[in-house]
């Protein structure tokens, strides 16, 4: 695997989920309910870097099929014929395209080309578009000569984008020479700069050798060798999930077991949560197993909702089943908001019923504003269905305006929620709100 590759990983962080207590779980194992996921873009976690730009969403390709998509030569190719190939890219509203016409275009440079080629990726609008494409050229880079790929980096004015092409150089150094990028690593100034680079490289060394990776990432003190330890013990479970689980049975009871079995547990859900339900008897009862238990809900919610809901309906603990359907409606309301609500529906009556109901409405307002109120103005508890409707109002002000302004001014909302909800528009969106309540999730 060439240091490049390591680009089209490491475009999403790891999502985790902060959830409360719920003692003494017991669960149903069923061996009949199994985990049927949906073709999707792979992704994986990967430490700090992520290219990433608010209001669009993170992903990477599948490896295996960007090396055998349409197009994808080694063929030397002239830096003309480079600048033709990202324009090309450009032109894509695909992103999973647009990354495999670039991995072609930068894998069919020779290494010599690399500095030419970097002055059409800084010339990109955004630094989304810049970032992807210069990390990708920096990695390529490092295949002929690391200390320079690492040198320019380091020159990049902007703070961020540094950060961020100093990772992608440090994963590919890590997988090529790891001792050598080690070296490098440690002789820059203590801080935030230099932890972060090591837990590129520790990245790069996971992707060939995850077991070294974590035995040196498990050294590290304090928060860098969490984090280290995450990201190697990520690649690990990828590559070979049961050695991966034996190492982390026999850690000392505590924190960091507890952690790195969370970990194992987030990864396996992502393919298979049926089996990621079989560890959860490994983690003592609290909030360590409870965020576990929402992982599990969530991961199984996005790609099979039945079979999700399913486990929560086997539960005898009604604290259980509440817990698992609260990650699964999460999850819901971003992939299937309306299957969110029917879900948070069917709840008992109560306070937390009714955050779910809004919530989920919230979420189908921005793609359905109109059924959305809809289904807010036809709930029979008029408390509910104020809060509802102001939920729904105030997310299809920031999409619609003027429709939204033309159903609040018809609407029988008191005059002063009305005023409340027309100012919206002017108001910058700093959390889920509706009205004059915040909604907790």
């Amino acid at each position: 695997m060439k240091p490049l590759q390591f680009l089209l990983i490491i475009l999403l962080i790891g999502v985790s989920a902060t959830v409360g207590g719920v003692a003494g779980f017991r669960y149903a194992k069923s061996p009949i309910v199994t985990a049927t996921p949906s073709p999707r873009v792979e992704a994986a976690g990967a430490p700090g870097s992520g290219v990433k730009e608010a209001g669009r969403e993170e992903k990477t390709i599948n490896l295996a099929a960007a090396e055998k998509g349409d197009g994808m030569t080694k063929a030397p190719s002239s830096l003309q014929e480079f600048r033709e190939r990202i324009k090309k890219a450009k032109a894509e509203l695909n992103e999973r395209k647009v990354y495999m016409l670039q991995h072609d275009a930068v894998q069919s440079l020779d290494p010599s080309q690399i500095l030419d080629a970097l002055s059409e990726a800084n010339s990109m609008k955004t630094s989304l578009e810049r970032q992807q494409l210069r990390n990708m050229l920096l990695s390529r880079w490092v295949e002929r000569d690391p200390k320079a790929a690492l040198a320019y980096a380091q020159g990049i004015g902007n703070v961020t984008e540094k950060s961020d092409a100093i990772g992608s150089v440090a994963s590919s150094w890590g997988f090529q020479d790891f001792a050598a990028a080690k070296a490098r690593v440690e002789s820059l100034p203590p801080g935030t700069l230099r932890n972060r680079a090591m837990d590129h490289i520790l990245y790069g060394l996971a992707r060939k050798d995850p077991a070294t990776a974590m035995g040196i990432a498990s050294s590290l003190p304090g928060d860098q060798g969490i984090s280290s330890q995450r990201y190697a013990l990520n690649e690990w479970a990828d590559k070979d999930a049961d050695a991966a689980l034996n190492y982390v049975s026999k850690l000392p009871n505590g924190d960091a077991k507890d952690r790195a079995l969370n970990q194992m547990i987030y990864k396996i859900a992502e393919n298979n949560p049926a089996k990621a339900i079989d560890l959860l008897d490994l983690i003592p009862p609290g909030n360590q197993q409870n965020q576990a238990i929402d992982t599990i809900a969530a991961n199984w919610a996005m790609n099979d909702k039945k079979a999700a809901l399913d486990w929560a309906n086997q539960q005898t603990d009604p604290e259980i089943k509440s817990r698992i359907l609260d990650g699964a409606i999460r999850a819901m309301q971003t992939t299937d908001p309306k299957g969110a609500l029917e879900v948070a529906q069917s709840l008992p009556v109560g306070k937390s019923r009714d955050n779910k109901i809004i919530v989920s409405l919230f979420s189908m307002a921005q793609s359905d504003p109109q059924s959305a109120i809809g289904l807010a103005s036809g709930m029979e508890d008029a408390d509910l269905r104020s809060k509802a409707q102001q939920s729904v109002g105030t997310r299809w002000m920031r999409v619609d305006p003027a429709a939204a302004a033309q159903w609040v001014n018809s609407s029988s909302l008191p005059q002063d929620v009305k005023n409340r909800l027309l100012q919206k528009s002017s108001q910058p969106e700093t959390g889920v709100m509706s009205g004059n309540f915040i909604i907790s999730q």
